[in-house]
C-alpha cells in the first residue's frame, strides 16, 4: 500500500498521459510524505496495541493457572496435615493401650 501511493506520488515523464486520474489531480509530494507517515505512525500504534491486548490476556492467563496451582497446593498441604493429625491421633491412642495393658 505504502510502495503504491510512494509510486503515484513520484514524478515520472509521461505519466499523467497514461493514468487520467493523476491528470486530473495534482499531487504534492510534501503532502503524500506526510501522509504516509501518519498512515506509518498509525499502523506502528494499532500493531503496538494489538500486541499489548496478547500480553496481557497471555498475562492474565498465567495469573489464572498460578492461582490455580496454588489452590491445588493448599488442598494437598490439608490433606497431608489431615492424614498426619490422624497418625498422630491413632499413635496417641495405642501409646494409652499398651499403657493400659501393661498395668
Amino acid at each position: 500500500m505504502l510502495l503504491l501511493s510512494a509510486l503515484s506520488a513520484s514524478p515520472q515523464k509521461d505519466s499523467n498521459r497514461a493514468n487520467p486520474f493523476l491528470r486530473s489531480r495534482n499531487l504534492n509530494t510534501d503532502s503524500v510524505t506526510l501522509k504516509i507517515k501518519a498512515l506509518d505512525s498509525l499502523v506502528k500504534k494499532t500493531m503496538a496495541d494489538v500486541e499489548m491486548e496478547s500480553m496481557q490476556r497471555n498475562m492474565e492467563s498465567f495469573m489464572q493457572m498460578q492461582k490455580e496451582r496454588e489452590a491445588k497446593q493448599k488442598r494437598n498441604a490439608m490433606i497431608r496435615i489431615g492424614v498426619g493429625l490422624a497418625m498422630l491421633a491413632l499413635l496417641v491412642i495405642g501409646l494409652r493401650r499398651r499403657k493400659k495393658t501393661a498395668k
